[in-house]
């Protein structure tokens, strides 16, 4: 009798044990159970969203198939070999690009500065009596004959002389600058005014000079008969 009393002790005890488990299961699947179903009343609160925004975004014309699509094309570009290669060559160079990001942050700034230097600069030459607009049209036409005559021959001819070397610059320098002096106080000269001033040693030199140029100007002149006349050239009014 004993035996069996002890046998069923046991049995009691394996079974106030196996419904205790039993309990805390129950009360596990209640708690998944109540998390299913508020995460199922959170994707229906979503799902609602979504379609609220879709249907805000097809009233103002936004095609959302369209952009799903054109975010599928461009998501296969982003994930290409080639692309993937590209951004981290970029990546690697990052740091390179810094000074360049800075001076972007700065233009509008420059762009602003430089606006107001040319409003300054614009009313600086209205106060003196200066044409702006007049200029600007004149140099536009100068831009533009400067752009048609660049790929002629007699352009070429002139960027192989020697125009732009610093001893022919100032020597028109200086013709310039007698230009300006000798306009001031022009006095008439007739024959003798003309043959006493040859007397002169200054005016010997530039009249040297001048039959110098003379001469080698004559070497690489057509002959007269291939001269074409030049029409005057049209000049913005």
């Amino acid at each position: 009798m004993s035996d069996q009393g002890g046998n069923n002790a046991q049995v009691i005890s394996m079974l106030e044990r196996l419904l205790d488990r039993v309990e805390r299961l129950e009360i596990r699947v209640d708690q998944f159970l109540g998390m299913a179903n508020e995460a199922k009343q959170v994707a229906a609160i979503a799902a609602d969203t979504m379609d609220e925004a879709v249907a805000q975004l097809g009233k103002e014309g936004v095609d959302i198939q369209q952009r799903a699509m054109q975010g599928a094309a461009l998501l296969k570009t982003m994930t290409e070999e080639k692309t993937l290669r590209t951004i981290e060559r970029l990546v690697k160079h990052i740091g390179d690009l810094e000074p360049a990001v800075e001076m972007l942050g700065q233009l509008p700034g420059m762009l602003a500065m430089t606006g107001d230097i040319f409003d300054e600069t614009v009313q600086h030459l209205a106060k003196k009596g200066i044409d702006v607009e007049k200029v600007a049209r004149n140099f536009a036409h100068g831009m533009q004959k400067t752009a048609s005559l660049m790929g002629t021959e007699p352009f070429e001819i002139l960027m192989n002389s020697a125009i732009l070397e610093p001893s022919t610059l100032r020597v028109i320098g200086l013709m310039g600058e007698s230009m300006g002096k000798a306009q001031n106080n022009p006095q008439p000269v007739g024959l003798f005014g003309l043959l006493g001033a040859l007397g002169d040693p200054e005016v010997k030199r530039a009249v040297g000079f001048l039959i110098e140029m003379a001469r080698h100007l004559g070497k690489h002149l057509p002959d007269s008969s291939v001269i074409k006349t030049l029409q005057p050239a049209s000049h913005p009014r």
